[in-house]
């Protein structure tokens, strides 16, 4: 039996619709390929310091394979202030990070108001090395992208060159999972606080 012309049309229209229905939805954006861009990973000191080499060696390694560049951007000031205040408040897209030292612990306690909140407006994504050092993302990151990139340094700190870098510069590359990340940076936090106020400290 041969099916009238207008019949044939609706079921092809059905049909469309169908396919289209059962066709996967686009990906958002926190879904989309990471890295679109090149990755920063800012420093809140001047270049030349342990905290600048490490960022740099991190930028150097995970660039190789995490398919876009990686660079290390010097933003010093304000005792590390401009540079946490610029990644807490950049897009939570993962292509901002910060690698913070022993100051970023300190500075709750030693100024009176911060432009942003020490743990709340950023995310630990891995300790760098054994001392206060911890490389951070903005906070509502993607935990895909933070756990790809706590993978990345994770792999990069276990190189044999990098590991003798670290040991030229007394250090030791640090480890542990983005959570023991986290509460290594709030214990510190915490015990900090009580070394400014029993030590009566005051920013300028």
């Amino acid at each position: 039996m041969t099916t009238p012309p207008l019949r044939r049309g609706l079921l092809a229209a059905a049909l469309c619709a169908l396919a289209a229905g059962l066709a996967p939805a686009p990906a958002s954006a926190q879904d989309a390929a990471w890295p679109a861009r090149p990755v920063r990973i800012v420093v809140p000191f001047p270049p030349g310091g342990a905290a600048d080499t490490f960022a740099r060696l991190i930028a150097e390694y995970a660039g190789k394979s995490i398919g876009q560049p990686v660079v290390a951007e010097n933003r010093p000031g304000a005792g590390g202030q401009i540079a946490t205040d610029l990644v807490a408040k950049a897009p939570a897209d993962g292509h901002t990070f910060l690698i913070v030292t022993v100051g970023h612990a300190v500075n709750p306690s030693l100024y009176a108001k911060l432009p942003y909140d020490t743990l709340a407006d950023l995310v630990p994504v891995a300790r760098v090395a054994d001392l206060t050092s911890v490389l951070l993302a903005p906070a509502k990151t993607p935990p895909a992208v933070v756990a790809r990139m706590h993978d990345e340094v994770g792999r990069i700190l276990a190189l044999p060159e990098v590991r003798t870098r670290f040991a030229q510069l007394g250090a030791e590359p640090g480890g542990g999972t983005t959570a023991q990340t986290a509460a290594f940076l709030a214990a510190e936090v915490k015990r900090y606080a009580t070394v400014v106020r029993d030590a009566n400290m005051k920013a300028d």
